[in-house]
């Protein structure tokens, strides 16, 4: 059975929103909504949405925005996923919402809201995008404790295997509608934080001569 979990978006808590904003729009991100005065920003590029929160999230949130919650839940749970938090109605402003947690610990944050806007984006059409300097093709690296077990739960939320060599290599690419996630055994690459923001395919001289100057 398919799963459609909506569309993707990582969410970041961060200390100064403002400084935030104006990083990632120098990294040619383009704000498309939120409100900054209030703590909060949605910048978009390419198959990337980003979601900028001050005040709001204790943790970066893997996110998934745009499906029915509650049919969601039941899917994921047939799947043999168990939710950290069951679907429930939020009290600030009443959007269903859940989470999952992956393996290593990741969350994953379900919402929808009553008037859900719709982002467009063309995943065929990357790396390119009609941008001062296209990025490329946006993926979020993991790093996992057992791939094997990481994969096997990516695979059960949605996810499609789509390039990787996790027996020889130590890494695989999945995807599911506009998000990218790269899953690498912990011996295959170096990351502190466990998760890095990651863009290929972009011309990287450009983009750094580009970003020199402001």
């Amino acid at each position: 059975m398919e799963i459609n979990l909506g569309r993707f978006e990582i969410c970041l808590n961060v200390a100064n929103i403002n400084k935030s904003i104006e990083f990632y729009k120098k990294l040619g991100l383009t704000e498309i909504g939120g409100d900054p005065s209030k703590g909060w920003s949605i910048l978009k590029h390419s198959n990337f949405i980003l979601g900028l929160f001050m005040g709001h999230i204790d943790n970066n949130l893997l996110h998934f925005r745009g499906e029915d919650i509650f049919q969601l839940e039941k899917e994921l749970m047939r799947m043999g996923l168990t939710p950290k938090i069951k679907a429930h109605i939020e009290e600030c402003d009443n959007s269903p919402s859940m989470e999952f947690e992956d393996p290593d610990n990741n969350l994953i944050y379900f919402n929808t809201a009553e008037d859900e806007p719709i982002i467009n984006f063309d995943i065929q059409k990357l790396p390119s995008e009609d941008n001062k300097h296209p990025l490329g093709r946006f993926e979020m690296c993991l790093s996992c404790q057992d791939l094997s077990i990481s994969i096997d739960f990516y695979q059960k939320l949605g996810f499609e295997k789509i390039d990787g060599n996790p027996e020889n290599e130590g890494w695989v690419i999945v995807k599911h509608n506009n998000g990218i996630i790269a899953l690498y055994n912990k011996e295959t690459i170096s990351m502190e934080t466990g998760h890095t923001l990651n863009f290929r395919g972009g011309d990287v001289e450009s983009i750094t001569n580009d970003l020199k100057k402001q």
